[in-house]
Formats: structure tokens, sequence, C-alpha cells
């Protein structure tokens, strides 16, 4: 099989293929230390964040201005894509690829944080790092299973209206990594921003 990116900025590709396939897969990774994401008592200082994410590009989070209503398609992981797109649409930069490293904060009819549009989310709470509560309606995804069985996160249910300016949050990708930030409100206050500086583990 032969697959022509000539694309000079980066795309998206996805490949529906058959169960009967057997194609092994290799990408590079970046070692990443996440111990700073278990300790319960104190967030990484401003000189941990900046050597241990040196190498990731900068991400930047706003929070939708509109809830997204949770069905299977924001459970489970398929092809349709529409609510994420919708979400996106509405709260980013008109004109912004899904390659830049831009996200957004999702949320529920009932007020409560989901996921990003392309990422799991973790914010601390009571002492702890906390990600949306399955029950929200986001998705389960890997990184956000992984770090769960690792005891680095707990579940949880976190109102959209307790988001803070100023505050630490950790961001997960199946493929870009983990990923640290700290949450920023514009002075219009119209938006809330995340600036998150990414890792690939």
């Amino acid at each position: 099989m032969k697959v022509d990116i000539s694309a000079t900025d980066p795309v998206n590709r996805y490949l529906l293929l058959p169960r009967s396939l057997d194609m092994p897969a290799e990408a590079p990774t970046i070692s990443l230390k996440l111990s700073n994401v278990a300790d319960q008592d104190n967030a990484p200082s401003e000189h941990e964040r900046s050597s241990t994410f040196s190498d990731g590009p900068r991400w930047t989070l706003y929070l939708d201005p509109q809830p997204t209503p949770s069905t299977a398609f924001t459970t489970y992981k398929t092809t349709r894509r529409d609510q994420y797109n919708l979400a996106r649409s509405r709260a980013l930069p008109s004109g912004t690829p899904m390659s830049a490293p831009v996200e957004v904060l999702m949320w529920n009819l009932a007020g409560e944080l989901t996921e990003g549009s392309i990422t799991s989310v973790y914010l601390r709470r009571d002492g702890q790092w906390v990600t949306p509560s399955a029950s929200s309606g986001g998705q389960r995804g890997t990184t956000r299973r992984w770090a769960i069985e690792q005891g680095l996160c707990v579940e949880g249910i976190i109102p959209k209206d307790t988001v803070r300016n100023g505050e630490d949050v950790w961001v997960s990708n199946g493929v870009r990594g983990f990923g640290y930030g700290r949450v920023v409100i514009p002075e219009n206050e119209q938006s809330i921003c995340v600036h998150v500086n990414s890792g690939i583990v």
C-alpha cells in the first residue's frame, strides 16, 4: 500500500483498514517525566514545566461557548466528528487547521466538562488531578484510561463554572501524548483559554 502525502502543511489522514490486515507501525517518541502528575501536594514549578516540555509545542485551549449534548458519538470513538467540528468552529478563530496546537474544552447540557475536541483533560480539584467523569458523556480515551490505572488521576464531576484563571491543567492524546498547561482568562472575560506545553510519550 502506498500513501502519498505531498501537502506542504501537516494534514489529517484517516485510514479505514480491514480486520484481516497485518501492518506493523512505528512512531518516534520523546521521553516525558510524569512523576509530577502523581504529586498530590504540589503542582510542577515554572522551571519543571519549562524543562519538561521545552521540546513541545505551545497549545491554546478555549472554552466552548455552547454545550455539546452527550450521545453515543461523544462516548465512543467513531469517524463521526460533527459535534467536535461544531465545537471547534464556535470557539476557535476562523480557519484554524486541525493540525494547529489549538483546542476546545467541551461541556454538556448539565454544565459539566466532558473532554477536549481531540484530548482528554485533567484539572486539579481538592488536592488531586481529576478528569471528567465518564458519566458526563466524554470519550474514555486510552491515555485517560492509562492515567487512571496508574493512579495519576481520578474521575469526577467538573462544573465548567469552576474553571479559574491561572489554574493548572493536563491534557492528553493517544498520538500527541501528555501536555501541561495553565488556564488564562482574557481581559474581556468573554472566553477562557488554556496555554499548554505539549510533550509526547
